[in-house]
């Protein structure tokens, strides 16, 4: 009545000001609001009753009742409850991260991932979270699903089960085949597995299916097919398993089983991702990084890289790992950001992803030419570095090598040095064999081997490493641990001066000069002295000035 009288009800002048009808709107909003929080007051306690038990709950109280008050909103107005992944899980709680970690990272992860709104969150949603629900958890391969478990099965009640499955229950026969392909409760046999598997799918269990194609792709319990495997993926995925959506993304990526068709694969990837499969997600982010199946587009890669670094999956630490990359380049965003960078590094890192661990363990204690100048950023990059090594990161033996033989720790230790750098060696890592080479030469935390230090020292020479180079025209040409050979060791003297090898390009000129393998000339001996001589080396820059007319030389006069 208020309002009508205010907008047509009444002529201007007809007695009560407006502002009258305005006043007697304010008790009827009181009693709305009112009626609101009442309502929301009992979800709260419905809430504290419902999830007692919740872990996530008791860490994250005020984020989860509000994703419960939510949830029961929407079932109110008669919608269906969207669920955030970010926002609650699909029984109203949150989801958190399940790894400890400093209290600024986990308030950093609390922003990120227990975001109440799209708008609160430090970065745009996916969207996929448009899509529908975004909770669904990530199974592995062989996972009865939310409602039960075989992991506790005893001999008592797998009897229960085997009558439930002689009745006909999918799901019993499902289990059972989970038993005997994992011998829990029963002896394994891939056998039994595959024929429940197969019965429970021909009863139109759609994660039967799923490891149906298992089966058939690592031919467990029948003989290896990648065609079949591919058929059971597609019913499987048809049937809405996240994870064969992505298997078959990965199967038509690869051409295992058909062809290759980046397109299909980007379709599948994108299905499995918009059901909140981490991995498929991880996979969709990698098709737009790259532009495999669609267009390159970096900002979609890192919108799908922080939704699996959110979810949960085998591809997490990886696309955690990617995150730090892309912020450490500032691809997909307008400018470079370290600071994310080093977190996502480190949260990669943390998830015991090797590549992360060497990348964060590089950062944190820098380069020979720009070292830290932190202590305790180098003792936390040593630590990374010695996850990395533990991992097999080649790189990561040649940085501790390093680190141990320059004493960035305190006192040098060549013991460890020659142990880190003979590992990175035995894993490949080229870069490390001239060090190991000098420590077999001159003894250094070994017995003195020159008969081991030449072959490393011939090895990294014909790799193009211009210091084994240098050694060995210095072996040659002194002719204490060898027989002494000008020629040879001008040789290797000249291969690493056109490296660029300063000490290198002085012995050639030193060569040129009084004729040792070769004969005298003393212009290409000014020439080399020269060429040291503008890398600063002090000895070519003495003998310019005493015997070739001074450096720098004079400049020719202006026409």
């Amino acid at each position: 009545l208020s309002y009508l009288a205010m907008n047509r009800g009444l002529p201007p002048r007809s007695g009560l000001p407006r502002c009258v009808f305005l006043i007697l709107l304010v008790p009827f909003l009181v009693d709305v609001l009112s009626a609101s929080r009442c309502w929301e007051k009992g979800l709260r306690s419905s809430f504290e009753n419902e999830y007692q038990g919740c872990e996530n709950a008791k860490s994250f109280p005020r984020i989860c009742c509000q994703g419960h008050v939510a949830r029961r909103r929407h079932e109110k107005r008669g919608r269906p409850a969207i669920m955030r992944i970010r926002g609650g899980c699909s029984g109203g709680h949150a989801r958190v991260v399940e790894t400890p970690c400093p209290d600024e990272e986990a308030e950093h992860l609390r922003k990120l991932a227990l975001s109440k709104s799209p708008e609160d969150s430090p970065w745009p949603f996916p969207k996929y979270y448009k899509n529908g629900s975004a909770n669904t958890q990530h199974r592995s391969k062989f996972n009865v699903g939310p409602n039960g478990g075989v992991e506790n099965m005893t001999d008592q009640n797998i009897d229960y089960w085997r009558k439930l499955a002689e009745g006909g229950n999918a799901k019993a026969m499902y289990n059972l085949g989970l038993c005997y392909y994992k011998g829990i409760a029963v002896a394994k046999n891939y056998e039994q597995a595959y024929d429940y598997f197969f019965k429970s799918a021909e009863n139109g269990y759609a994660d039967a299916k799923h490891n149906l194609a298992i089966c058939c792709q690592l031919g467990r319990g029948i003989p290896a097919s990648q065609v079949a495997a591919k058929e059971w993926y597609i019913e499987a995925a048809e049937a809405n398993v996240s994870e064969s959506m992505n298997n078959l993304g990965q199967m038509y990526q690869k051409g295992i089983g058909c062809d290759v068709d980046e397109k299909e694969a980007f379709k599948w990837f994108k299905k499995g991702a918009d059901l909140a499969n981490g991995d498929a997600m991880y996979n969709l982010g990698l098709c737009y990084y790259h532009g495999n199946g669609t267009r390159q587009n970096l900002t979609e890669a890192l919108e799908w890289f922080q939704a699996c670094a959110i979810a949960s999956g085998e591809a997490k630490p990886k696309a955690e790992y990617l995150l730090g990359a892309m912020h450490f380049h500032g691809k997909g965003m307008p400018e470079l950001d370290y600071k994310e960078s080093l977190f996502w590094y480190r949260r990669s890192a943390d998830h015991g992803y090797p590549p992360a661990q060497l990348q964060i363990g590089k950062l944190l204690v820098g380069t020979p030419k720009t070292p830290t100048k932190s202590p305790q950023a180098m003792v936390e990059g040593v630590r990374y570095l010695q996850m990395a090594a533990k991992n097999g990161e080649a790189e990561a033996y040649n940085m501790l090598g390093y680190i141990y033989s320059t004493g960035k720790l305190g006192k040098p230790d060549n013991e460890k040095s020659f142990e880190c750098y003979s590992k990175a060696v035995d894993l490949g890592w080229g870069p490390s064999v001239p060090f190991l080479a000098h420590a077999y030469q001159f003894g250094l935390g070994t017995e003195k081997d020159i008969d081991k230090a030449i072959p490393l020292h011939e090895r990294a020479a014909r790799a193009g490493y211009s210091a084994s180079m240098n050694a060995l025209g210095g072996l040659y040409h002194d002719g204490t641990e060898v027989d002494r050979d000008f020629e040879t060791a001008l040789s290797w003297f000249e291969k690493a001066g056109d490296h660029g090898e300063a000490g290198a390009q002085f012995q050639c000129a030193i060569h040129k000069m009084y004729g040792m393998g070769c004969e005298a000339n003393l212009r290409e001996a000014k020439e080399w002295l020269e060429k040291a001589a503008s890398q600063k080396h002090a000895e070519s820059i003495r003998l310019l000035n005493e015997h070739f007319g001074g450096w720098p030389p004079p400049r020719p006069p202006d026409d």
